[in-house]
């Protein structure tokens, strides 16, 4: 989950998008730091509809989507975003995939995957933390629930995705990206929902385009 006082991110997460801009520094190489779990194992899928979100870090340029896998509804599992200028990133297992390895983030991506719904509150009812991560959800954000419904917002850090799982719950339609394989656990998490959107990506240059929240 986040990596320091997750109050600050979801804030910031809350208002970003005006301040997203391309020119991050070279595309980096595809590695085999993203093939975690099993390939049978359902993910969520990539939907078309949130390509206008998405910016290449590298260059800010828009992309073409290329899809190799779907699904009847048109959810991407493989395929590739490449944008006018020949910069190209993979699609894997539903997630775009925008690093290169986990770096720094590599024992958060560990300890999400071993537990991906440890702080769902689903998996907490009548238990000493039942409702805790709503609760806290709610004292970050502090708008109430007509303001999220129908809005897109997205968590910076977002691990296996439970506050995502809020957001969802409140019938907004959640982006999270992670720079960890913790993405692979919030897209398992989120195989089902068309409204979720997982990307790894690095959250000092986010892949977004400007004014996308």
């Amino acid at each position: 989950m986040p990596r320091q006082q997750p109050h600050r991110k979801l804030a910031f997460a809350a208002s970003l998008g005006h301040g997203s801009r391309g020119g991050c520094g070279a595309a980096r190489a595809w590695v085999s730091a993203w093939v975690v779990g099993s390939a049978a194992e359902e993910h969520t899928l990539m939907h078309p509809r949130f390509l206008s979100l998405l910016r290449c870090p590298r260059t800010g340029e828009a992309f073409t989507l290329e899809a190799t896998t779907t699904d009847p509804r048109g959810g991407v599992q493989e395929g590739r975003l490449r944008t006018a200028g020949g910069v190209v990133y993979p699609i894997l297992r539903g997630v775009p995939r925008f690093v290169e390895q986990e770096s720094y983030s590599g024992s958060f991506g560990y300890e999400w995957s071993r537990w991906p719904r440890v702080q769902f509150d689903s998996e907490n009812e009548g238990g000493a933390l039942a409702g805790h991560t709503t609760q806290m959800w709610e004292r970050i954000v502090l708008a109430p629930d007509e303001a999220i419904r129908g809005r897109v917002l997205v968590e910076f850090g977002c691990g296996p995705g439970r506050f995502l799982d809020v957001v969802r719950r409140k019938g907004g339609i959640a982006v999270g990206i992670d720079m960890s394989v913790a993405v692979e656990a919030a897209a398992r998490n989120f195989a089902a929902d068309p409204d979720v959107l997982i990307v790894q990506g690095d959250i000092t240059c986010p892949p977004f385009a400007p004014g996308a929240f």
